[in-house]
């Protein structure tokens, strides 16, 4: 016989459910926190690895226009000093 403080659900007493602990409720609240930031720390890294691929490729062609202007420059003074 049940005791006066049991009670079924479906055919089922809360003693056979499967109901989660406040522990468990807890952990599995940390794991979704933990997995949402992951989530936005590699979005966050994806951004910052294509800030770092325009500024590669700004400096690339910046320094391009430094050297041809250097040589521009060393060219024409060559030239005028003949």
């Amino acid at each position: 016989m049940d005791s006066a403080g049991s009670f079924s659900y479906g055919g089922f007493h809360a003693s056979d459910l499967d109901i989660p602990t406040e522990n468990e409720l807890l952990a599995m609240e940390m794991q979704v926190e933990i997995e949402t930031m992951r989530n936005e720390f590699t979005a966050e890294l994806a951004e910052v690895k294509h800030q770092m691929a325009v500024m590669q490729k700004r400096f690339a062609v910046s320094l391009w226009i430094l050297i041809v202007g250097v040589g521009g420059v060393l060219s024409w003074v060559y030239r005028s000093s003949k």
